[in-house]
């Protein structure tokens, strides 16, 4: 009896990730940059939340509806495919973030590049990463960055146990 009303629970809160995806796309390809990228429960994010296949293809979607240039697209999807253990494309998407120049203090190859490391189940060069964020600690994101990277070396150490 149990079984059965959480199976019924569970199938209620089921969400369908493609008709969402749909939704998305008939409204999402005409919202700014900044409408779409960097607001909280806008754009893509909420499809981030349960569907994250759905949403790597409505970033994809974006970037070819808009031609948009902005390297944070092209990481948020990134990041999703990191998420799905998509771990080989999701590093080709950081690679193509990284930055020639950095003069604003803030690092964020490295930050990048602590990433591919978790990926890659590089514990080494994580920590390296880690190290110059937080030697770089004038910029607020520096710090914040390397506080996440911390998180994955701690999964990393106690998943090679």
């Amino acid at each position: 009896m149990l079984w059965l009303l959480l199976t019924t629970q569970l199938n209620a809160t089921t969400v369908d990730c493609q008709q969402l995806y749909q939704q998305h796309l008939e409204t999402d390809m005409k919202l700014t940059y900044q409408q779409f990228d960097q607001t909280e429960g806008s754009g893509f994010r909420p499809l981030a939340k349960q569907c994250k296949t759905e949403a790597v293809q409505l970033v994809k979607d974006y970037i070819k509806a808009n031609n948009s240039q902005e390297d944070s697209l092209r990481w948020h999807i990134a990041q999703l495919l990191g998420e799905l253990g998509n771990f080989d494309e999701a590093i080709q998407y950081a690679q193509s973030t990284i930055r020639t120049e950095e003069s604003d203090g803030f690092n964020w190859n490295d930050y990048v590049l602590g990433y591919i490391a978790y990926w890659q189940n590089d514990i080494k060069t994580l920590q390296k990463q880690i190290e110059t964020l937080e030697s770089a600690s004038a910029h607020f994101g520096n710090v914040m960055n390397a506080n996440l990277l911390k998180t994955f070396l701690e999964e990393l150490k106690s998943d090679n146990c």
